[in-house]
């Protein structure tokens, strides 16, 4: 008994030794303001029991299992100083006051990893990209493994245009996205992100894969919610006095984003793009019918050049914008050049035709469009509906046995909407689209007077119009994980209008007038087998029937046709690696003409050619084509490598026929069974040398065309080979004091008749380079040098070259800039093409040297 009383005393002991405890309190500021977030810790010895933060009113409860006393509280915050207190007991509340204090952070440098991968998506940290002769986002997307941007800022990457360029993720500018990617600043931006084989619409995936990529940029935190942008003016002098001007605005918040931007100079710089979309009465005559050189506008163009461009897009919801594009741009541009045509198999022993001429063209351009889009996982629905206006004014004074004033004068206007649904309910995903234009070109005149006499030789007017509608549906089904089977339904009509009168001399008019329409009508059942990332393989086989009825009132001819079509086409995708994917693709289609197959009186294209578009049959035309592809890419490396190789074959019933004589050419066709074949063969290395800060990039393309053409009642096969070999290398050296780059191009072109008449090759050698040096961190001088040697004929070469310097000083928000151009003030550039089955030697005029002083202020 006595033994078991001893242990009981000695367990009482330790429990009043060792509890289960809970210890109050509260925690103020001097002021006695309760202090929420707190960090509070019990210590026992130096071992953590317990740990909580401070409430909103300041107080606290900590428990902990077992403790003994004496036992410490420490209190934490990065605003107040630390402090410590010492209990040694749990019956009364802890009331702790603490002082404020400034918490100083010593530097830290942190590293951001110049590439992260996630999946499809590639992130490249700008920063690290930019180097200092950098002025634009351009300027550093030309940089990542993979992408090629063309002159016309058109974005590439693995070959294949983008299909979207995002800011923040959201797509303000279509496809005018040049206009962001050429002005905002790399220093705006914090990443590029890379979205391969990118599906746009949210509803559509894990349904149905693209092909293409697309990019995002991401903005600085302190570049958001507030305008963004420059002002620019300058002025020069080269044989007139120089101005240009610039103003570039961007604003980028959460719900809104807005581009401005308006540009104007004198200094060879158009900014409107060639554009093909219209009626017959407007796309068959060429703004440039006596050519232009194969050099940069700004080398030999004088003109008075203004754009300008309103954006902006609103997110209404989470998944719903509505996107407002406007621009209005014009173009006045004068050039001179010369050029003598070998008409080849012609009959004629020599050179047939030579002239000069000088060109003025006026273009006008305004468009506007509108688009409300909705992109959730279950529901897609846009609707954008956009116009465009054409106006042109052309003159050409044409000197050859004679003197010839040329113009041209046409209008186009163009309406387009286009509206598309996507329904998703689990497994199955309805879709339907609904595009409707409306094309009119009220007049488009061409005439032709001899300067001399003052008499007319030539002139012609022209109308059309063209009307287009097509309704789809789709519907689809997942019929397991991985497999989906559909079908798409569509309708369309095209109507379409061509009129026409012209007269040359005193000869008997040319007359057209013809309207009617097409009927299609088709239903495409598919098959998807998907495995996201992994695999995709996609097999579609349209059936298509069609029905033409065009009516030619000046023949007193009805042409009629009706037929049913199928066709084929498969895709494959396969990536067993994530740095490695494969792509195959085969189809089988069928095509037929329209309205231009029944325009079969000729039409005045320049003042001595015509142009027949049709032979009064209608061109049917069977395409078959295979092609297969290998990517591999190392982002993290900097390594990408692509091969690729195509054939197509082209069988159609039309043959193109070329007469030549002393006054002129005349193009037309003959219903005649006949075939084109290309293969087409590349293969693109590039390599990132992070370690000693280069880039190089090698590409080699081959094509080869076989093709039949008749010239002056004689068949020809005409065999073409075109070899092109591409380096580029850049490079920043002394810790980016020094930048250089190159772009080194070989070209051989080779062409064969069979035997008909002597082979011809054509060689074209050139270097395009720029030095820049950074003597300090705001100072660059730089050097821009253009070579080009090209073959004129057998034996005879000719050099060409360009060599461009300037200067920038940055101070603060300003940028201050002195360029000189064409410092071997080179007048004339020289070159020889083929064109179809001839040759042709251009001569052109060049700008002189010019000096542009220019001040740019950043905001």
């Amino acid at each position: 008994m006595k033994r078991i009383l001893i242990i009981a005393l000695l367990f009482l002991n330790l429990l009043a030794v060792y509890a289960k405890v809970e210890i109050k309190g509260k925690v103020t500021d001097l002021e006695g303001t309760p202090l929420q977030g707190i960090m509070l810790r019990l210590y026992q010895d130096r071992n953590i029991k317990a740990f909580t933060n401070s409430k909103k009113d300041g107080t606290f409860l900590m428990k902990a299992d077992t403790i003994s006393f004496p036992a410490k509280i420490s209190f934490a915050s990065k605003s107040y100083a630390p402090h410590e207190m010492w209990i040694s007991n749990t019956s009364d509340s802890v009331f702790a006051v603490l002082e404020p204090q400034q918490l100083t952070l010593e530097e830290v440098v942190v590293k951001v990893p110049r590439v992260r991968m996630k999946g499809d998506t590639i992130t490249y940290d700008v920063a690290s990209y930019t180097g200092n002769g950098d002025r634009s986002i351009e300027d550093v997307i030309k940089k990542l493994p993979g992408i090629e941007v063309s002159d016309n800022g058109t974005i590439m990457y693995d070959g294949e245009p983008i299909n979207n360029f995002y800011i923040e993720g959201l797509n303000l500018m279509g496809n005018n996205y040049a206009i962001a990617s050429r002005n905002i600043t790399p220093q705006d931006i914090s990443t590029v992100s890379v979205y391969e084989r990118h599906q746009p619409k949210k509803a559509l995936k894990g349904i149905s894969e693209s092909s293409k990529a697309a990019l995002n940029l991401k903005l600085k935190k302190g570049r958001m919610l507030k305008p963004v942008g420059f002002i620019k003016g300058g002025a020069g002098y080269g044989d007139e006095t120089l101005w240009s001007g610039q103003l570039y605005t961007m604003l980028v918040s959460p719900t809104n984003q807005t581009i401005v931007s308006a540009n104007g100079n004198n200094t060879g710089n158009d900014y409107l793009n060639p554009n093909d979309r219209g009626d017959k009465a407007f796309t068959t005559f060429g703004r440039t019918p006596f050519g232009t050189p194969s050099l940069s506008n700004s080398r030999y163009i004088d003109n008075r050049s203004a754009y300008f461009t309103a954006n902006t897009l609103f997110k209404l919801k989470e998944d719903l914008t509505f996107t407002f594009n406007s621009s209005y741009g014009l173009d006045h541009d004068g050039f001179d050049g010369m050029s003598t045509t070998e008409y080849l198999a012609s009959g004629l022993k020599d050179p047939i035709y030579s002239e000069k001429v000088d060109n003025g063209l006026k273009k006008h351009v305004v468009s506007a469009s509108a688009k409300i889009e909705n992109n959730s996982d279950k529901l897609y629905l846009k609707d954008q509906f956009y116009f465009t206006g054409n106006f042109n004014n052309n003159d050409y004074g044409i000197v050859n046995s004679s003197s010839v004033g040329q113009t041209l004068h046409n209008r186009n206007f163009s309406f387009f909407n286009d509206f598309s649904t996507i329904i998703r309910k689990g497994r199955n995903a309805t879709e339907i689209t609904s595009q409707t234009s409306y094309r009119h070109t009220p007049f488009s005149n061409i005439a032709a007077t001899d300067i001399i006499s003052g008499t007319q030789i030539m002139r012609q007017n022209v109308e059309g119009r063209s009307f287009y509608n097509r309704e789809t549906t789709g519907y689809s089904r997942n019929v397991s994980r991985k497999s989906t089977i559909g079908a798409d339904l569509a309708f369309q009509i095209n109507h379409d209008k061509f009129v026409s009168f012209g007269q040359k001399e005193e000869s008997a008019p040319l007359c057209n007038d013809l309207s009617g329409h097409i009927l299609k009508a088709s239903a495409s059942p598919f098959y998807r087998f998907v495995i996201p990332g992994k695999i995709s393989v996609s097999f579609t086989l349209p059936i298509e029937w069609r029905d033409l009825k065009y009516a030619d009132i000046v023949n007193e001819k009805t042409h009629r046709f009706d037929k049913v079509f199928v066709d084929g086409n498969l895709d494959i995708f396969f990536k067993p690696h994530p740095n490695h994917w494969f792509e195959a693709a085969a189809s089988w289609n069928h095509d037929t003409g329209d309205i231009s197959n029944f325009i079969d009186n000729p039409i005045f294209t320049t003042f001595r050619n015509t142009s027949t578009l049709g032979n009064g049959n209608l061109v049917k035309t069977l395409s078959k084509s295979a092609r297969v592809s290998y990517s591999l890419r190392n982002p993290l490396d900097g390594f990408y490598l692509k091969g690729m190789a195509s054939f197509s074959r082209k069988e159609t019933n039309s043959l193109s026929v070329m007469d030549v004589d002393q006054s002129g050419t005349s193009s037309s066709s003959l219903n005649s069974k006949t075939h084109n074949d290309i293969t087409n063969v590349m293969v693109n290395a590039t390599k990132h040398l992070t370690g000693i800060n280069s880039r190089l990039s090698l590409n080699f393309t081959g094509v080869w065309m076989q093709r039949e053409s008749m010239r002056s009642s004689a068949l020809i096969n005409i065999n073409n080979a075109t070899y092109i070999a591409t380096l580029k290398a850049e490079t920043e050296q002394f810790n980016n004091i020094l930048a250089m780059s190159a772009n080194v191009s070989y070209t051989l072109n080779h062409q064969s008749f069979k035997g008909i008449i002597p082979s011809n090759d054509l060689r074209e050698f050139s270097v395009n380079g720029k030095v820049s040096v950074f003597p300090i961190k705001k100072l660059e001088i730089y050097g821009k040098l253009f070579f080009n040697r090209s073959q004129l004929e057998e034996g005879n070469y000719k050099s060409n070259i360009f060599i461009d310097a300037g200067v920038k000083y940055s101070i603060k928000k300003f940028d201050i800039e002195l360029t000189a151009q064409n410092l071997t003030d080179m007048r004339r550039y020289e070159y020889t093409l083929y064109h179809t089955l001839d040759l042709t030697t251009y001569s052109y005029s060049l700008r002189p040297m010019e000096m542009l002083l220019s001040l740019r202020y950043n905001f």
